[in-house]
């Protein structure tokens, strides 16, 4: 015993200096600590990133023992930081204030390299526990990875509503510079996006009255005014969702609406006269916003003068425009004066107006039409494409109108050009003489011009039989997707025997879905030619299942089946590839091929023993339906009938009386119990009217 002792004391003796330290640090509650001994860096970093996790766990504790920690040793541990953090974070958390530059500054690098996953945020707000929260909130509203910016100001949002944080000015600016350096989202994206997380935490930080919400409008960063601005509307209705279901609560939330509602008014107002125009543009949008309300009594004057006055910013005094419209009233004595302004962004802006106040009404003001048709002549696009779009509403547009719309089918604009195509291709509208133009779109134009060309062919039907060939060629061009848009527009309206020879084409593509609106075309527009028979036959050897079944269908339900249609058949209803749909497709197919059917009878007994989806009908008429095989399928259907089975039961209720001699010989096979049992079910099954 005292040998082994003594070779441990020298072993021990031999550890170096920083490692002795290390454990002597880490020793359990009563044994020796060598505190009085300055911690080396180094020692802890071998320690930390060693496999042993024990050990890993020992050093932490050392870590945490009272005693001398040196600044170098703090910036050891920071440069180490990984992913892997868990080990760090009681350390600094018992350090307090003292780490948090190094620490910041580590934290925001690793967040700039890995984004929020690395875990620095999740590190940072663990050790702000009874530490400087605020700071760290600071720090990481500004993050350069916008996730860890949503993040944070949801954390801000959620520990204010517990009660766990009081929020300042200075978190509130910072919400807002956060907001501003954050893209806004795709309505696609709504409700996953950091701008949306942030714009909704700075909302939630606003005090019901306003005091808050004022000092932001004031204050002096035009950026944070605007973003204050922005945020109005929201704030407005902030706590007032999901209080529907009571009555009293929602009547105080829409008192509450109401009363803030007003204090949202006067606030933005003023706003109007922000020396800085993108302030003074959101607080345009947010009056219109706030329009909704119809409790707000949201004065006109402010914004008319903002549309009056020519030094002001082109898009703001539009925009004005817009949002006078919302207030309601005599909107068009106040806007029409401005028809003729110098700027064609006010003047689009009218003409919006104008076009919005038609599109609503059950009866359109008729003084409007020849504002529009004016309008045509505007030298700005814009200008015209919001007069051409304004002329679509009218049921009658009139010869002269009509004849200014088709002048302007050659306008140098292809938005223009569109939108007057589209107001001539309304109420058999579309005059003969733009047929020049709509050649020249089906065969030299845009992708959008060739699609409006041909809903102008289409509309015209026989009148535009001139425009067979170009129409035929447009089947031919473009990708896979623009052909099965032009062959899907071909399925209702498609005539001639040039398209005929286009759609045949289609239907042997290396495209598969060009392939299927091909024979959706041919069945529905030319279903009794030879050709278009024989491209459904070519289709029974298709690589997809979803053309084959196009083909088994066609020729099954037209009582033109063949082996080959048997085969294909078969083939799909053991594909793996093939879905329940078209496996259903295929044994309604064989349910049509008569005596045919004989070789597929082992599939469709597979398919009544286990039947795909929603399929069991189809599954029980094709057994009835082959009454010339029934000499082998009845005994079948009985046997599985006889033990209850529903499809079989199904299908012999459903057996005209050709099949009658054979049920009767099958049933005979029965005891007299299975027999009266069968045919008692059987007898249910036809007053059902399965």
């Amino acid at each position: 015993m005292l040998l082994v002792v003594a070779i441990g004391t020298v072993l021990w003796r031999q550890q170096p200096r920083s490692e002795r330290t290390v454990r002597e640090r880490a020793a359990p509650e009563g044994e020796a600590r060598a505190s009085e001994f300055p911690v080396e860096p180094e020692a802890f970093m071998v320690w930390f990133k060693g496999a042993d996790g024990e050990a890993r766990a020992r050093a932490g504790t050392a870590l945490r023992e009272p005693g001398p920690v040196s600044d170098r040793l703090i910036a050891a541990v920071v440069a180490s930081l990984t992913a892997d953090w868990f080990p760090y974070r009681e350390f600094f958390g018992s350090l307090g204030a003292r780490a948090l530059p190094a620490l910041e500054a580590a934290a925001m690098q690793l967040d700039a390299e890995h984004g929020r996953h690395v875990g620095a945020f999740d590190l940072v707000m663990w050790i702000a526990r009874g530490n400087d929260r605020r700071r760290l909130f600071l720090v990481f509203l500004r993050s350069p990875d916008e996730d860890t910016r949503g993040t944070v100001a949801t954390t801000i949002s959620a520990l204010a509503g517990e009660g766990l944080f009081r929020v300042d000015d200075s978190i509130r600016r910072a919400l807002a510079l956060a907001l501003d350096a954050t893209p806004a989202p795709s309505i696609h994206a709504w409700g996953s996006s950091a701008h949306v997380e942030i714009f909704l935490a700075l909302e939630a930080t606003l005090d019901e009255e306003g005091a808050a919400l004022t000092r932001l409008l004031a204050d002096e960063n035009s950026v944070v005014r605007g973003v204050a601005v922005a945020v109005v509307p929201g704030w407005v209705i902030a706590r007032a969702t999901n209080v529907y279901e009571d009555d009293r609560a929602r009547e105080a939330a829409e008192a509450s609406v109401v009363v803030r509602g007003r204090v949202a008014v006067d606030r933005t107002v003023p706003m109007l006269s922000d020396p800085d125009p993108g302030v003074r543009g959101r607080a345009v949008q947010t009056l219109a916003q706030l329009a909704d309300h119809d409790e707000l009594s949201i004065p006109t004057a402010p914004l008319l003068a903002c549309l009056s006055n020519p030094n002001e910013v082109d898009y703001i005094r539009g925009n004005a425009a817009l949002a006078r419209a919302e207030l309601g009233g005599d909107v068009k004595a106040d806007v029409l004066p401005y028809l003729d302004d110098q700027s064609p962004v006010v003047r689009t802006a009218v003409l919006r107006v104008a076009r919005e106040s038609v599109e609503s009404s059950d009866a359109p003001d008729p003084d409007w039409r020849p504002r529009f048709v004016a309008a045509l002549d505007d030298p700005d696009a814009r200008v015209r494409l919001e007069a051409a779009k304004g002329l679509q509403p009218f049921a009658s547009p009139g010869a002269a109108c009509r004849e200014r719309l088709r002048a302007c089918l050659g306008d140098p604009d292809v938005s223009v050009r569109l939108a007057c195509a589209d107001s001539l291709n309304r109420d058999d509208a579309l005059p003969l003489e733009t047929l020049p133009h709509l050649k020249s779109w089906l065969t030299e134009g845009s992708e959008a011009e060739r699609l409006t060309a041909l809903e102008c062919v289409l509309a015209l039907g026989e009148r535009a039989a001139l425009l067979e060939a170009p129409v035929a060629a447009l089947t031919l061009t473009g990708d896979a997707k623009f052909r099965v848009t032009v062959l899907n527009r071909l399925k209702w309206h498609a005539r001639g025997d040039a398209i005929l020879e286009a759609v045949l084409a289609c239907a042997s593509d290396e495209a598969p879905k060009v392939r299927f609106a091909a024979l959706d075309v041919l069945a529905e527009r030319y279903p009794d030619r030879l050709r278009t028979r024989d491209a459904f036959e070519r289709a029974l050897s298709d690589s997809k299942p979803a053309v084959v079944q196009k083909g088994i269908e066609y020729l099954a339900d037209r009582g033109q089946a063949t082996k080959q249609v048997v085969r294909a058949s078969i083939d799909l209803l053991r594909s793996p590839n093939a879905v329940r749909w078209q496996k259903e497709a295929a044994i309604g197919a064989l349910g049509q091929c008569g005596a045919l059917a004989a070789t597929a009878i082992p599939q469709l007994l597979e398919a009544l023993d286990d039947p795909p989806t929603f399929a069991e009908k189809t599954v029980a008429t094709a057994f009835a339906s082959l009454t010339e095989l029934a000499e082998r399928t009845v005994p079948e259907l009985v046997k599985r009938g006889a033990r209850g089975h529903e499809i079989a039961i199904t299908a012999l209720a459903q057996m005209d009386r050709a099949a009658g001699p054979h049920v009767a010989a099958a049933l005979a096979r029965l005891t007299a119990d299975e027999r009266e049992t069968l045919e008692r079910a059987i007898r249910k099954a036809r007053r059902s009217g399965r």
